[in-house]
């Protein structure tokens, strides 16, 4: 069986159509071979590599350590991660383990649906675009899916301009981790994903905007829920210093007070609630929200006090 790239300068010399070729390119049946093409007059399809990357970047794990647990050389790794050669069956389902994989993620992969997947823009605009929408007006059951085949297409979009890339996939996965926590109240995930979040921005180096800062949000929610109210707060305070904004700087501080109310702390909590109501003021939906915060903690005091 030849390797794709055999097989494409076969192809090349009988003279077949573009779209003859990419058809039989995605019907080859060869374990080592790339299970994907690119199409250059519609963008770029993305390919299981790009999603084995991006689930290893999810993970937290390098190169060198996934392919350590795999049982294969770096080399080989990064061989399925460029699309160069693709693991059989049984090395497949171990890396998806070892990477934290959903099922879905699994069968996305291992059905091989990704050879299918409508092609993305290449442009960081666009992709941010699509971003926006999936993020928030999206309720496809695939969402997360979605999702993080976008993140490995910001990778791609951005691979000479690494802070970009790992800031642009720390807003996926913040987007991400904080529907969790708030809308499915799955902690578990939430705090793996936001761990990413925190993972990748402090590779990048480069300002938390508020997608990335939704993710260290839901950690806190997510730890301050599974560990106590203490780990939430400790969890916020490094990061002030990491976000320029001050809408930003007002959530940060009305989600501290949420966790010293809890500690019994109501007095401070709401000084830092209004502290937070006052560094909203200019931003009008975000002085809605931290005055319900507000009056939240305000109405909880009452009711204690009765």
């Amino acid at each position: 069986m030849p390797s794709r790239q055999e097989l494409e300068l076969v192809l090349n010399q009988l003279g077949v159509s573009e779209g003859d070729k990419a058809q039989l390119l995605r019907l080859l049946d060869a374990p080592r071979a790339v299970l994907y093409c690119r199409e250059t007059d519609r963008g770029t399809t993305v390919g299981g590599g790009e999603i084995l990357r991006a689930l290893r970047i999810r993970s937290g794990k390098t190169q060198s350590d996934t392919a350590r647990a795999v049982g294969v050389t770096r080399q080989m790794l990064s061989q399925w991660e460029r699309g160069d050669h693709w693991p059989d069956a049984q090395m497949l389902h171990r890396l998806c383990l070892i990477v934290g994989a959903t099922v879905e993620e699994t069968l996305f992969l291992t059905t091989r649906e990704f050879i299918a997947h409508e092609p993305l823009p290449t442009d960081r605009e666009s992709l941010r675009d699509l971003h926006v929408k999936l993020t928030f007006q999206s309720t496809a059951p695939s969402k997360e899916l979605d999702s993080l085949v976008l993140a490995a297409r910001f990778g791609e979009a951005a691979r000479n301009d690494l802070p970009v890339a790992l800031s642009d996939q720390a807003a996926v996965w913040g987007t991400l981790a904080f529907e969790q926590a708030n809308r499915f109240q799955n902690y578990a995930l939430a705090q793996q994903l936001g761990s990413q979040v925190l993972t990748l921005m402090t590779a990048s180096r480069r300002w938390f905007g508020s997608s990335q800062l939704r993710g260290i949000i839901a950690l806190a929610r997510a730890e301050a829920t599974l560990l106590g109210p203490e780990h939430g707060l400790s969890r916020l305070d490094p990061y002030h210093d990491r976000v320029c904004f001050d809408d930003l700087h007002a959530w940060l501080h009305a989600e501290q007070a949420r966790y010293l109310f809890a500690l019994g702390e109501h007095t401070q909590a709401i000084q830092l609630g209004r502290l937070a109501v006052a560094e909203a003021q200019p931003y009008p939906v975000e002085h809605a929200a931290r005055q319900r915060d507000l009056e939240t903690l305000m109405g909880r005091e009452t009711g204690l006090a009765r």
